[in-house]
C-alpha cells in the first residue's frame, strides 16, 4: 500500500516538473508560477519522506511541531504589532476588527492541524 501510495506522489511530481508555463504570463506571473510549483513539489516529497522511514517520519513530526510554534509566534507578534498600531491611532476599529478576525481564523486552522 505504501509502494502504491509513493508512485502516485512521484507520479505528481513528475507532472509538476513537466508542466510548462500558460502563455502570456508576465515575468512576475511566471516567477509566481514557478514558485507555487516549487511549494506543491516540496509538500509532495515530505509526503514521500513521511513513507519512507520510521525515522524520516519522526523527523517530520518535528518539524510539523516546530512549524506550527514558529507560526503562532508570528501570529502572536502581529496581533501585538496591531493593537501597537490601534493605540497610536493607525489603525481604526473596523481595519482591527477584520485583521484580528483574519487572525482568529489563521490561528484556529492551525490547532486543528
Amino acid at each position: 500500500m505504501r509502494r502504491n501510495r509513493a508512485k502516485t506522489v512521484e507520479a505528481a511530481i513528475r507532472a509538476l516538473e513537466a508542466q510548462s508555463d500558460e502563455p502570456g504570463l508576465s515575468p512576475e506571473g511566471m516567477a509566481l508560477a514557478a514558485e507555487v510549483k516549487a511549494k506543491i513539489m516540496a509538500e509532495y516529497r515530505q509526503q514521500l519522506e513521511r513513507e519512507d522511514s520510521g525515522e524520516g517520519r519522526a523527523r517530520l513530526r518535528q518539524m510539523d511541531a516546530l512549524e506550527q510554534r514558529l507560526r503562532l509566534q508570528a501570529l502572536r507578534s502581529q496581533r501585538l504589532e496591531l493593537y501597537r498600531l490601534r493605540h497610536r491611532n493607525q489603525v481604526d476599529d473596523d481595519l482591527l476588527g477584520e485583521i484580528l478576525r483574519e487572525l482568529d481564523i489563521s490561528e484556529a486552522r492551525l490547532h486543528r492541524g
